[in-house]
């Protein structure tokens, strides 16, 4: 199964898993984006770590917590924001750290 394939058939069920509160209806994919990292940051004390824009204007946000929880979100022009990825483990190379031989 390729990247893509898997990556398409597992991220609506890892964004389930994300309960930005308790009720029924805020498990959403998508909502407004300052909700969602509202949510982030109470729940999961998950911070802006990196970003990036896309061809298509799409604001790319990791989030990132002290305890290894991470989130990449998924911002449209018009301000819809949509949770992408979720997972635990998050650990990011020193800012000196040079990859070499891709």
């Amino acid at each position: 199964m390729s990247k893509f394939r898997l990556l398409v058939s597992i991220v609506p069920v890892l964004a389930a898993g994300i309960v930005l509160s308790g009720d029924a209806q805020a498990q959403m994919l998508c909502g407004q984006r300052a909700s969602i990292i509202d949510g982030l940051n109470k729940k999961y004390k998950e911070q802006p770590n990196a970003f990036g824009i896309s061809g298509d204007k799409t604001l790319v946000e990791l989030f990132t917590s002290e305890s290894g929880s991470w989130t990449m979100l998924m911002t449209r022009p018009g301000g819809v924001a949509c949770i992408m990825a979720v997972g635990q483990s998050w650990e990011q190379f020193p800012a000196t750290s040079k990859m070499t031989g891709l």
